[in-house]
């Protein structure tokens, strides 16, 4: 059985909730990444922000550079541990329309993430087959 462990990034960009939106939509750009936990001072997942909670109102200016990551991100955050297999991951991501789930450790810090790109890259290599329902 495939697990998440297996198929998941394991090199992590992690944003702090007291960061300004200014630095975080930087530090995703720079990184080429659309979204990225946000951990705590514990280094405890609080979190996801994602380019698309801020690029309209920050454009727009109804939100200000300076505002904080704590207030526009998604705290409601889903996660799977890494020994689950990559069947949950992709029942969470496609049941809750998102681009990512967190892999926390048992004390919740962020061990990796997994995307759909993790997904098809693992279809591509052979690792993971696709079933037909029919």
């Amino acid at each position: 059985m495939l697990t998440v462990a297996d198929i998941m990034t394991r090199s992590v960009v992690t944003l702090s909730p007291s960061e300004s939106l200014a630095k975080a939509a930087e530090t995703l750009s720079m990184m080429s990444v659309s979204g990225a936990p946000v951990c705590d001072g514990s280094a405890r997942a609080v979190g996801v922000f994602s380019k698309s909670d801020v690029v309209d109102g920050l454009i727009d200016g109804r939100l200000s550079p300076e505002a904080l990551v704590k207030n526009h991100m998604t705290t409601v955050t889903v996660s799977l541990r890494a020994d689950e297999p990559v069947t949950s991951a992709v029942a969470v991501m496609a049941e809750r329309s998102i681009h990512r789930v967190l892999v926390l450790d048992a004390e919740d810090h962020v061990v990796g993430i997994v995307s759909p790109l993790d997904i098809l890259k693992a279809i591509h290599e052979g690792r993971l087959r696709l079933e037909s329902a029919a």
